[in-house]
């Protein structure tokens, strides 16, 4: 799992990790503010690089606004 977030720009805030507890406490972190720039933050996800062996799925999520 990585995670990318989004709001006037996006990054990278965790690479990869195979820890869900890892990878939640990385969520529970986020605030939101600013505006919703999702095509760079999609851009960024597709550009990640993964194993050609490993299935890739993108979870999109936003507030809304």
């Amino acid at each position: 799992m990585s995670l990318i977030t989004f709001s006037t720009t996006a990054s990278e805030v965790r690479d990869f990790t195979d820890t869900a507890s890892t990878f939640k406490s990385s969520v529970n972190a986020l605030t939101a503010d600013g505006g919703t720039n999702w095509e760079q933050a999609l851009r960024l996800a597709d550009n990640k690089a993964v194993r050609t062996d490993a299935a890739t799925y993108i979870i999109f999520v936003s507030d809304g606004d």
